[in-house]
């Protein structure tokens, strides 16, 4: 399903750059809204979705000082 909304929009989005038509633009912006409800059915999936592995965090601190 949130496939389906992304291949959406990134067609609405090619249309609105060659055309400009606000109205494009509002249904974009109420699609990539309508993602607001799609809520993981884990938190733990979520944390580690978003938690950068440990190695890229430690190379990241050597750049840095």
């Amino acid at each position: 399903m949130i496939r389906q909304i992304t291949l959406k929009a990134d067609e609405l989005a090619r249309q609105y750059n060659k055309t400009k038509d606000p109205a494009l633009k509002e249904e974009w912006f109420q699609l990539v809204r309508s993602l607001d409800n799609f809520q993981p059915y884990d938190n733990e999936t979520l944390d580690i979705i978003l938690k950068l592995p440990l190695q890229v965090v430690q190379k990241a601190r050597r750049h840095t000082r």
